[in-house]
Formats: C-alpha cells, structure tokens, sequence
C-alpha cells in the first residue's frame, strides 16, 4: 500500500508564534485516528499588552533646540530622536517610528541603534540614550506626523502620542568651483592648480550645516592669475586676494549672475599661517578660498561654508579676532567667543550625514563665523542663511543667451589712499530683478557711475553700491567694493565715480581703441602648461588690461578665464582636460585702456579662424 505524506505550515496569529500542522492522507483502508491532524506548538507566547507612554521627539537637521525651535527644512536628511524611559529596566527594545503626513500612513522605519536598553532616565547628551530614526527625506514636506511604537517581544509594548512637525521649502545651495592656475612671479617659478575631483569642498562640512536639502557642485574651467609664491607654492598677497576675488566675480556677471555661488579655489602655503578665504558681505555670489592643509583638508570645506556664508549677508560672529562681529549673536562664553548654545538654550548639534555625531553646545564647538576652532553652526547663523536664501536664491534664474545683451562690467575699491577704478569690459549678461535687489540689500555705501563722452556729456548715470569684504587690510582698516555690470551705451570716452560733489576716481580713454594684432603663440612649459602671449599697443602708451575667454565649441559659448596686466596667461591642460580635448580652443581677448576696448578672437585652424574674424 502506497502512502504520501502532505504538510501545510500555516502561521499562528499570534505574537512571535507559529503552528506546524503535518496532515497524512492515504489510500486504502486506514483507522480513523490516522487521519486526525496532529499540532505541534513550538513556541506559544502572549503578545504584551500595548501601554500609551509619552516619549520626547527632538527633530534636528544639523543644530536644535530642546523645544524643537529650529525650523525645518523639506527634503533635508533629519534624524529624529527619541526618548523613551522605563522605570522598570527593559532590555532587547526595538522601536520603529510611524511617519504620517495629510494624505495618510507614509510608511514606519526602524531605530539605527535598536535594539537598545530602556532606563528610568535618559541623558540628551548621550547619543544612544534615544531611539535616533533617519527618515526618508521624500516624506518630509509640509505637515508630517511621527509616532513610535517599541517592543522587546516579550514583556514590553508601548504606543507614543503623536506630534506634528512641519518642514518648509528653502532652495537648494547651487557651486560652482573655480579652479585657480597659480603661476609664480617670485619665491619659485612653478605653477599650481588644485588636484580634482572637489566634491569635499562641500561634503566634508558645508552640506552639514547649511539649512537647505541639498548642495549642488558644478566646476568652471581654470582662470590664470600670477602671483607671489613661497617655495613654489601659491603665497597671494592681501592685494591677489583682492584681483582673484574680482576675476570670480566678474565670471559670475559675465555668466548672467545666476543663482549660483561661485567659489576660486586655489593652493596656499600656510605653513606659518595665511589667508585663507576671502568673499563680499552680501551682494554677489563669488568667494575665493584654499584647498585647506594636507592633513586635515575639512578645514577647506569650512573656509568655504565661512566665506559662503558672508555671500548670503552674514557678519563675523565674536571670537578669536574676528574682524567686525555681529554685536546681535547670543552666546558668547566668558572670552566673548561664539559658541553654539548656552544653559539657557542648550542647542545639540548633529551631524545627520555621516554617521551620526552628536555636538553638545558646552564641550563642544564654536560657530563657524568666527575664527575659533572646531566649529559647529549655531542656530542664530543657521537661520540667518535660511532667510537670506529664501528672499534671493528661490529665482531660477539660470543663464538664458538669448535674454542677454551688452554691459560694461564696473569694479573698484574704496581705500583710505585713494580710489581705484579698474578699466572697463563689455560683457554680454542681464541683470534680472532678483540680483538687483540682492546687490542693494543693506549696502556699506553708494556711489554714482557716470558714463561720459568725448565732450564731457553725461550719456547715463547709475546707481552703485558699495559692499565690505570679508577681511580688512594690512593694516586693519575697513575697505570697500563694487563689482558690476552695467547697460552698454556707444560713445563712451570716460567714465567717472562720485559720491554727491566729491569726484572719487575717473578714467579717460584714448583718441583710439587699443591695438590688438591678430596672432597668437602658444608655448608648452613644464609639460602641461600651456601658455598663450598676444601683442598689443594702447594710444599714447597707456597700461592696458586684458578680459581672456576660451571656447570648445567654436565661439558658441564662452568661459572667462583670466583678467591681467601681462599680455599672456598660463592653464594647465591636465586640470582642464575639456578645454584641451578637441586640440587648443578658440581664445578671446579683450584689451581695455580703461575705457575704450578692442576684442579678438583667436583660433587654432585657418578653416576656423575665418568664423572667428567674422564673428568679431
């Protein structure tokens, strides 16, 4: 007689239970009891009865407060932590938060640290003393509930109330990096440009403590800038710290000003110490700033979120000789050094990024717009960037070619020894609203720009305002800037600077524009540095400034990528393998008197130098 056994597992719907049930059917004769089904049960336990407990949420996204003070960002990486007691000890507890928002149940998401013992009390500074839950972050917009239920299977239950956070859109922080080609005047005779890729500029610190959802990287082709050096390493004067600021600020008004922070980015000795970065208060969207010191290259990543910081209007904080600090900030330890909180708000930071670490305000950090070290943010500065960045960085205000049209570019500095009014370029760019108001918010200063002809008639008037940089001069003294563009106007033979009555710097161009002969010559030194020259005569000798551009697509598009005294300019091929990957690209100068300029395109093959002639 043949048999064949059949088993079904079905489960017991029970907590953490199971029932195996094994079934014999035959065929044939067989006694009854052979076809009753046998059950085996081997582990039956009671669920535990769900008990309602109030837990504390703190949702941080960087820096918070115990009462949860710190707005929130949509779409930011957050870590809620939870804090659960038991006065009765319960070990091998889970948790798991049950995320909510209008439209119902969103989904739950176990504690990265379950499971975890619950004690009677529990300490905020101590990381693992709370259930800590990173949430997706596409659930996180608008109004959005938590609630957090916790188990150890066997003895313990609980159910928490529910609380409602709401997350707010901010835009995000859009960079473009630009690389610095150092080419040495003295102290060496090398050249310098940093080593890509530069994604930690913004990872190692920035992104931790900015309050938007994310940080964009874009990267700018290499600009040329000569300057001191010491042991063949870039040592920028106060004064080269100033042009490179102007020649990454210039690059962002020749580009259209888009919503887009664009950061020079160069190799520093800094053996001894060094400037580290320099960027305006406000106003524009340009900074300069090291690569930060071999072994510890997160300082770079926060010089930037720093000088980032001064872009969106921020002020020094108080603290280790930082220049001019906010006198508003609130909580300065006994050396009047900005700390991150106090024992009256004891703000936490919290890197939610990596793995997660926990910055108590009282054993920890300073706020990184100080000059003190290690540094955290605070929430006064934290919120200071999130309303700067609402009111001007929502605009999609990318560049549009066809929207642009001829401008002057204007820059200058206002020193205690005089004026200095830098030569005019023409530039093709636009100016949209949004970037006006951003440059005439909370001005140091205003001047007037006077566009004169050859008679001396005023052809146009235009408002200038005048903004601080981050860092005094050699002396200690407070200057003043202005990098602009404004509306092109034919005939114009000078250009003057004014404060009411008071002449403050003019410039007069020549009978004729400058001289530019058509020929360029390149020459390979040092392996990859290529170096372009140029000839070119100004009117009754007058010193001549040049606007250098490049082109990968035969005069379609353009990047700046050098303004200099010297008729010629440096770039390593290596560092910008797409401006050398088609041969050498199409090269635009511009030479200016100060007023009047002549542009010439110059271009590797004689098929393509036709175009460029008649596209001059």
């Amino acid at each position: 007689m043949n048999r064949k056994t059949k088993k079904f597992l079905i489960p017991l719907l029970s907590f953490a239970a199971s029932i195996v049930i094994a079934v014999q059917s035959v065929s044939g004769q067989v006694a009854p009891e052979q076809l009753r089904p046998r059950a085996y049960f081997p582990i039956m336990r009671k669920s535990p009865p769900v008990q309602s407990v109030n837990v504390g949420f703190e949702v941080s996204q960087g820096i918070q407060r115990p009462d949860n003070g710190v707005p929130l960002v949509s779409y930011r990486p957050t870590i809620v932590r939870v804090t659960l007691t038991s006065s009765t000890p319960r070990s091998n507890v889970s948790a798991w938060l049950q995320v909510f928002n209008s439209n119902g149940f969103l989904g739950s998401v176990a504690a990265i640290n379950n499971p975890r013992t619950l004690k009677a009390t529990a300490d905020r500074a101590q990381l693992n003393d709370t259930f800590n839950f990173r949430v997706p972050t596409q659930w996180l917009n608008g109004n959005v509930t938590f609630r957090v239920f916790a188990t150890n299977s066997t003895d313990y239950a609980a159910q928490s109330q529910a609380q409602t956070f709401t997350f707010s859109p901010v835009p995000p922080l859009h960079v473009t990096i630009v690389p610095v080609h150092y080419t040495c005047t003295s102290g060496g005779s090398g050249t310098s440009v940093p080593t890509p890729p530069y994604d930690y500029i913004i990872n190692n610190f920035t992104r931790k403590v900015y309050p938007v959802p994310e940080v964009t990287l874009q990267v700018h082709a290499p600009v040329a800038h000569r300057g001191p050096c010491t042991n063949n390493v870039p040592n920028p004067s106060y004064q080269d710290w100033g042009s490179m600021l102007d020649l990454v600020t210039g690059i962002w008004q020749a580009e259209g000003t888009p919503v887009r922070y664009y950061y020079g980015l160069l190799n520093v000795y800094c053996e001894y110490g060094c400037i580290a970065g320099v960027g305006w208060l406000g106003g524009y969207r340009a900074a300069v700033g090291f690569t930060g010191f071999d072994s510890n290259p997160s300082v770079a990543s926060q010089v930037h979120a720093h000088e980032v910081g001064h872009n969106h209007g921020v002020e020094h904080m108080p603290g280790c000789g930082a220049s001019d600090p906010d006198p508003r900030f609130p909580y300065t330890d006994s050396q009047g050094r900005a700390r991150i909180g106090n024992t009256t708000f004891p703000n936490f930071g919290l890197d939610v990024f990596d793995t997660p670490t926990l910055y108590p305000f009282y054993n920890y950090l300073f706020d990184y717009m100080s000059y003190c070290r290690p540094v955290w943010t605070s929430d006064f500065v934290y919120n200071l960037i999130r309303d700067y960045a609402l009111r001007y960085n929502n605009a999609a205000n990318m560049l549009d070619v066809a929207e642009a049209s001829p401008h002057f570019l204007v820059s200058g500095r206002l020193m205690e020894e005089g004026t200095q009014l830098d030569p005019l370029f023409i530039i093709e760019t636009r100016l949209d609203d949004t970037t006006r108001a951003m440059m005439f918010d909370n001005p140091a200063g205003m001047a007037e720009l006077e566009l004169l002809d050859a008679e001396g008639n005023v052809l146009a008037t235009h408002p200038i305002p005048l903004r601080k940089t981050s860092h005094h001069d050699p002396q200690g003294r407070e200057q003043l800037g202005f990098n602009t563009a404004v509306p092109f106007v034919e005939g114009v033979r000078a250009v003057r600077l004014r404060q009411g009555a008071q002449v403050l710097a003019e410039r007069v161009g020549g009978q004729r524009a400058p001289r530019l002969a058509p020929v360029i010559t390149r020459a390979t030194t040092n392996g990859s540095a290529q170096t372009f020259s140029w000839s070119a005569q100004s009117d009754n000798d007058q010193a001549l400034r040049y606007l250098v551009r490049l082109s990968t697509d035969r005069g379609k598009t353009w990047q700046m990528v050098a303004l200099t005294d010297a008729p010629s300019f440096t770039l390593d091929a290596t560092a910008a393998p797409e401006l050398f990957r088609e041969g050498t690209p199409w090269i635009e100068v511009q030479a200016s008197d100060g007023v009047r300029t002549t542009t010439r395109r110059f271009a590797p093959t004689a098929e393509d130098r036709l175009v460029a002639v008649e596209g001059e």
